[in-house]
């Protein structure tokens, strides 16, 4: 049998190095990260948030364009890490994080790159 190869250009928009979402998945079933260039980033950073103080957070979203943002709620489970999984389990594209280990300068990042929604703040 013929072996098949598919040869992938990928050209990252960004100023950093990042994980991308080829093709969707679960958390992007709708592709909304590829070849997005507007990012998102928020810190999430204690002792200004201290998640194990909250099961559920919102952020504000809406349709690019749209004239207001509606408040989605995210599941915590009281951890940064669910926490992200919460972001990832609404479909509206990957979120990951900048700093997987906590670091005392910097907090902890979240962010995404997507040009179907907008994003605001975090209210909780």
């Amino acid at each position: 049998m013929k072996r098949e190869l598919i040869n992938i250009d990928v050209t990252n928009n960004l100023n950093f190095d990042t994980p991308i979402s080829l093709l969707g998945g679960l958390s992007d079933p709708y592709a909304m990260n590829v070849n997005a260039v507007t990012q998102y980033w928020w810190d999430i950073a204690y002792p200004f948030f201290d998640v194990s103080n909250y099961s559920q957070v919102f952020l504000e979203v809406k349709p690019v364009g749209a004239p207001t943002f509606t408040l989605t709620p995210v599941t915590t489970n009281r951890t940064y890490y669910g926490l992200l999984q919460g972001l990832n389990d609404l479909n509206l594209g990957v979120f990951w994080y900048e700093f997987p280990i906590f670091d005392p300068v910097a907090g902890y990042q979240i962010y995404t790159v997507n040009d179907t929604y907008e994003f605001g703040d975090f209210s909780f």
